[in-house]
């Protein structure tokens, strides 16, 4: 769940980030969870992502979330165009595999529905 709280926010990212440095551990960095951290705090999406810009990156995270009276992120939903456009401009300073996460009883052909909409919504970028 995302908190609400700007400094807990700020703090657990540049804590995350640090740590990975100092150990020279690579980040799978889930960008649902930083969009919802930025949205349920009010920090600009840019502010958390910049903890990360001596993060070795092993991979991207995305997925989709219920958002209602708290803030989750469910993995229940499809990836938000926001979460995609966070995708691309992650993807454009550092390329990274992309993981997609999506829980909760689907049929294959939704989860490759959504993998190719992913797929294509990065290779569209790359033409550009």
């Amino acid at each position: 769940m995302s908190s609400h709280d700007p400094i807990f926010n700020a703090h657990y990212h540049h804590a995350l980030a640090q740590i990975s440095v100092n150990e020279s551990v690579p980040v799978l960095l889930d960008l649902e969870n930083l969009r919802l951290d930025a949205l349920a705090s009010g920090i600009s999406q840019d502010e958390l992502l910049s903890c990360y810009d001596e993060v070795k990156l092993c991979g991207y995270h995305v997925a989709g979330s219920s958002i209602g009276d708290q803030i989750l992120d469910t993995h229940d939903q499809k990836v938000p165009d926001a979460t995609l456009q966070l995708l691309l401009k992650c993807y454009k300073q550092k390329s990274a595999p992309v993981i997609y996460e999506r829980d909760y009883a689907l049929d294959v052909g939704e989860i490759d529905e959504e993998v190719r909409r992913i797929g294509a919504c990065i290779e569209a970028d790359r033409l550009i």
